[in-house]
C-alpha cells in the first residue's frame, strides 16, 4: 500500500491478514491518529513501513498534531522493517520532529513473538528524529521477543532527541545492535538504554 502525501483527519492505519507492506510520503497530516501498521497475527507475518521524503521536502514538523506515537509498527511474531528512506532532492539531511504533549513515541516498533527488528535508512543521508514533548517516552523504541534481533542505524550520521529517552530497545535471547555514527552535535544524541538478556 502506498500512500500518497495528503490530509488523513483521524492519521493512516492498516492491519494485514498476514505481510504487510506500507509506505508513507513525508508532508502528509496525520491527523490525530499518526500511522498505524499491524501485521497479521500469524508467526512469520512481516510488517515493513517506508517513510519517503517526496520531492524537495527536507523537514517535517508534528508540532501540532496529537497522537500517541507518529509511527506504530508491530507485529505478532515477525520481522518489521522500518525505513527511513529517499533523501530529498535539495538537500541530503532530514529530520522529522514532534513535540506535541500527546506524542510518547516517534517510532514504536514491536515484534511480539521474536522477530527481527531494524530500523535503518535506503540513502546515506543524516536523519533527525526528535520527540521532545511533556510526556516522550522515546524517540525510538524497538523491541522484540524470543530469538529474534534488533537493528537501529547503520553506522552513519543518526541524530536522535527523545524526552526520557533517545533510544529504548530491548531484546530476549537476540542481537542487540545501535550503530548511529560519529560526529553528532553535543546534545542532540540522548540517552540510549539497552534492556538485553541475550547478546
Amino acid at each position: 500500500v502506498t500512500c500518497p502525501v495528503g490530509t488523513y483527519p483521524t492519521g493512516i492505519q492498516y492491519t494485514a491478514v498476514g505481510d504487510l507492506d506500507l509506505t508513507v510520503q513525508a508532508g502528509s497530516n496525520l491527523g490525530t491518529g499518526g500511522v498505524v501498521a499491524t501485521a497479521g497475527a500469524t508467526a512469520g507475518d512481516a510488517d515493513n513501513l517506508i517513510l519517503e521524503f517526496a520531492g524537495t521536502t527536507s523537514s517535517v514538523s508534528f508540532n501540532t498534531q496529537a497522537f500517541p506515537r507518529l509511527f506504530d509498527v508491530q507485529s505478532q511474531a515477525g520481522d518489521i522493517l522500518v525505513d527511513l528512506t529517499a533523501a530529498p532532492a535539495n538537500n541530503n539531511s532530514m529530520s522529522w520532529q514532534a513535540n506535541n504533549a500527546a506524542t510518547t513515541h516517534g517510532i514504536y516498533a514491536i515484534s511480539h513473538g521474536g522477530g527481527d527488528v531494524q530500523i535503518v535508512r535506503s540513502v546515506p543521508a543524516i536523519l533527525e528524529f526528535c520527540v521532545t514533548g511533556v510526556n516522550s517516552v522515546a524517540a525510538i523504541e524497538a523491541r522484540t521477543g524470543g530469538a529474534g534481533d534488533v537493528t537501529i542505524g547503520d553506522g552513519s550520521r543518526f541524530l536522535i532527541n527523545g524526552g526520557q529517552h533517545g533510544i529504548l530497545a530491548s531484546v530476549v535471547d537476540g542481537d542487540l545492535s545501535i550503530a548511529l555514527g560519529s560526529g553528532d552535535a553535543p546534545g542532540r544524541l540522548y540517552g540510549i538504554r539497552p534492556a538485553a538478556t541475550g547478546t
